[in-house]
């Protein structure tokens, strides 16, 4: 790329394979991965973006209080709370029929793994939100091409106070 004006850049990437993840940036002698990278004019410097193709799976079953398979409801993979605001380490869906989901593409790290009967899209990025359900999240560690399977009990926010934000 030639003539990028000087500034802060942060690297998307779309379309890679449901098992893959971001694993390095490279701007010059710069790791760009989780808080960008600057260009400067003058200063000449290669972008190396490396993406892993061993993406760590986590699947299973989501049930609800009575043990029975949870269809349809959000099953969201949160990072640790000091990578909480790298949103690619997010990984959600919902799940089907028989309550089973299939995470993958998944980066080697610390996790907690939550799941909600009835929540918006995205809420569980707000810290406010996630903090009265901290403790019931499942930890998890992955390593690069990790599988492993997790049963979850759902989290019922339907008629609950928790689901308030403003409650503390």
């Amino acid at each position: 790329m030639k003539d990028i004006g000087d500034g802060n850049y942060h690297v998307e990437v779309y379309g890679q394979s449901k098992d893959c993840y971001l694993k390095d940036i490279r701007y010059g002698p710069s790791d760009g991965l989780d808080d960008g990278f600057t260009v400067s004019k003058g200063s000449p410097a290669n972008l190396e973006i490396t993406i892993s193709s061993r993406g760590a799976r986590l699947q299973g079953t989501a049930s609800d209080e009575d043990g029975l398979p949870a269809a349809d409801v959000w099953v969201v993979l949160v990072p640790s709370a000091p990578h909480r605001s790298h949103h690619r380490l997010y990984k959600s869906l919902t799940t089907d029929q028989y309550g089973h989901f299939d995470l993958r593409g998944i980066a080697p790290g610390d996790y907690k793994l939550f799941s909600w009967d009835e929540v918006e899209s995205g809420a569980w990025e707000d810290a406010d939100f996630l903090k009265p359900f901290e403790e019931k999240g499942e930890k998890v560690t992955v390593l690069e091409g990790d599988a492993k399977s997790v049963n979850l009990t759902t989290i019922k926010t339907v008629g609950t106070e928790e689901q308030k934000p403003d409650n503390k």
